[in-house]
């Protein structure tokens, strides 16, 4: 599970099942659903983005990143 804000990879946030993750062998469970959840105390509107508009991220170039490995997020990793 990873974060991105205005189109920036923030990392990610944890892994879920396989090794080192929340979910599978290691704990956890992978067939349960993850919902979308925000929490927040303020009085300024927020905006996210579900898919109804296109995404300013590249997630296919993500994904081709991850496909190819040593790669996270789009950019050479360090």
């Amino acid at each position: 599970m990873f974060f991105t804000l205005n189109g920036t990879y923030l990392g990610v946030a944890f892994k879920i099942g396989g090794e080192g993750g929340q979910g599978g062998k290691e704990g956890g469970r992978e067939d349960v659903p993850l919902y979308p959840t925000v929490g927040i105390d303020s009085l300024h509107p927020i905006f996210m983005n579900f898919g109804e508009e296109p995404f300013v991220f590249d997630l296919g170039g993500y994904m081709e990143g991850e496909r190819e490995g040593g790669r996270e997020g789009g950019v050479e990793s360090s």
